[in-house]
């Protein structure tokens, strides 16, 4: 059984902050890195204490080239201003992502639980499941705690295992999941510990883009990732002994 489960405070490094992504028409959370989610997690348990310094309202991530807004939840890009991409498109801030703190997943493929639910299935596990988990003395197949509600139920084994029942998508938050999956083992924390040694390599040198000036900033990043991509790519084949 997992130390993490008994313990009645989730360890920093087991908590995993994500933001959404679309891509190619698919809808995601993607994982911070670690060294990013340890510091996001750190300003986020000195805002609940109470602390006013504004060292812990805006946290920059992904390769320093974005910052997470502790009040807004958003990942705001720090570079550019996110222009439309089209002028019938009232969204002013297509740059920016909504960003979520998750300590409950489904182990499937390691997504978070809708934020509501992971409230409840934490209080329930505090409160009632640990003590009883604390107590187990041999293992069984009965559950030792259960909470229902109405659209799903979750079961706490003997074991540990912890298990979410439910007839719709809607514990997985925005991504949907395929093939009637109606029993769903979740896991309290991460299935990876977030690590400072977890982050992009120092930047050591700029390449400066010129690019057309009707040429949008989505194609902009693309054209500058495939550069990132190729580079490394040839780097690897000549220079093995470097990575």
């Amino acid at each position: 059984m997992s130390a993490i489960l008994l313990d009645d405070e989730v360890p920093i490094e087991a908590v995993r902050w994500l933001y959404f992504r679309r891509s190619g028409g698919v809808s995601t959370w993607k994982p911070f890195c670690g060294y990013d989610s340890l510091r996001l997690e750190i300003a986020y348990r000195e805002r609940c204490k109470g602390s006013t310094d504004p060292v812990h309202d805006k946290i920059t991530v992904r390769g320093e080239m974005f910052e997470v807004d502790m009040e807004s939840s958003l990942c705001i890009p720090i570079y550019w201003f996110g222009k439309k991409r089209s002028p019938h498109n009232k969204r002013k801030t297509w740059c920016s992502t909504q960003v979520i703190r998750a300590v409950w997943f489904q182990m499937i493929n390691w997504l978070p639980l809708d934020a509501r639910l992971s409230e409840v299935i934490e209080y329930e596990h505090r409160t009632y499941a640990i003590p009883k988990l604390k107590e187990v003395t041999k293992k069984g197949h009965k559950p030792i705690h259960k909470y229902q509600s109405n659209n799903h139920s979750i079961k706490w084994m003997p074991d540990g295992t912890i298990y979410l029942v439910t007839k719709s998508a809607e514990p997985f938050g925005k991504v949907k999941l395929h093939g009637g999956l109606s029993s769903v083992p979740i896991s309290r924390g991460y299935n990876r510990p977030a690590e400072t040694s977890d982050k992009p390599p120092p930047i050591t040198h700029l390449c400066f883009v010129v690019h057309g000036i009707g040429q949008q900033l989505a194609s902009i990043r693309h054209e500058c990732a495939k550069i990132r991509k190729t580079c490394q790519k040839v780097a690897e084949k000549l220079y093995p002994k470097l990575s």
